[in-house]
């Protein structure tokens, strides 16, 4: 598992309908994508953009964004 603390840049769903939290990166062209279970889509009503937030979860990749998938608070 990877912690990484960062300013929200948006919150939304995938077209599979995942949750997830995007992070402001210093390269404004990719972000870090926390992908959330469905079990974690309630703690996400309340997160806004420009909010500091810490994630922890598993990176499984980098398809130009760093994706942490099984993301938590």
């Amino acid at each position: 598992m990877t912690k990484v603390n960062g300013v929200i840049d948006s919150v939304g769903k995938d077209l599979l309908g995942t949750a997830y939290v995007t992070l402001k990166t210093p390269n404004t062209l990719f972000t870090i994508q926390c992908m959330f279970n469905k079990s974690s889509e309630g703690q996400l009503g309340s997160l806004q953009k420009g909010q500091q937030i810490s994630v922890v979860g598993k990176v499984s990749g980098k398809l130009g964004n760093v994706i942490l998938n099984d993301c938590s608070f």
